[in-house]
């Protein structure tokens, strides 16, 4: 089994998931009951009684001035007959969430254990995460590590990209820096890209 010479992955943390809320439900109860609400909500201008295209110019108008939220939020809440049901799913798929949430943080906290150790190991040992060797990595905070060389990394120069983008004047921002160890000459480039948007806009 070769040595893995990055550190381990995170894993990322869940977006919470979106749900109606009890206040959702009883302004959408009072609102459901409102002659100006419902035909807003079917296409017809309150204001004039005309007709307008939902989500059309003067439906949103009508929808800023009245201070309502977007015609796809209440017709899904206006799908959903039984809230006592709705509610006790919330409460199941948040408990769920919170647990994956915690059990996402211990691994990530782990994570953070096991690079903090690799940091501190020779070139030729490792650490055993998940059934896989971890090593150092070649460069690490401006030092050479491979062979235990312990060199300083240093930058020796650059060069802009000069891809066709870049020669339309669209440049994309690359630079390559090309870096070396001062003891024992080592190289390698390390690319970079600048945000150029503001040479455009």
């Amino acid at each position: 089994m070769s040595i893995i010479r990055t550190f381990p992955q995170y894993k990322k943390k869940p977006i919470k998931p979106s749900r109606f809320t009890e206040t959702d439900f009883n302004n959408y109860d009072k609102l459901k009951n409102d002659d100006c609400f419902n035909k807003w909500f079917n296409g017809i201008n309150p204001l004039t009684n005309r007709k307008c295209k939902i989500n059309g110019k003067t439906h949103m108008r009508v929808q800023q001035e009245l201070k309502y939220k977007n015609h796809s939020y209440y017709n899904e809440i206006s799908k959903i007959e039984n809230y006592k049901k709705y509610n006790d799913e919330s409460k199941k798929i948040y408990i769920k969430f919170d647990d994956e949430l915690k059990n996402i943080k211990l691994y990530n906290d782990n994570v953070d254990n096991i690079i903090d150790k690799i940091k501190k190991i020779k070139w030729d040992d490792f650490i055993i995460f998940e059934g896989q060797k971890y090593g150092i990595p070649p460069i690490l905070d401006k030092k050479h590590t491979e062979n235990n060389c312990m060199g300083n990394i240093l930058k020796d120069f650059y060069e802009s990209c000069t891809c066709n983008k870049c020669e339309s004047w669209s440049n994309c921002g690359r630079i390559d820096l090309h870096m070396k160890c001062d003891k024992c000459n080592y190289k390698y480039i390390d690319t970079i890209y600048k945000d150029t948007s503001i040479y455009y806009n």
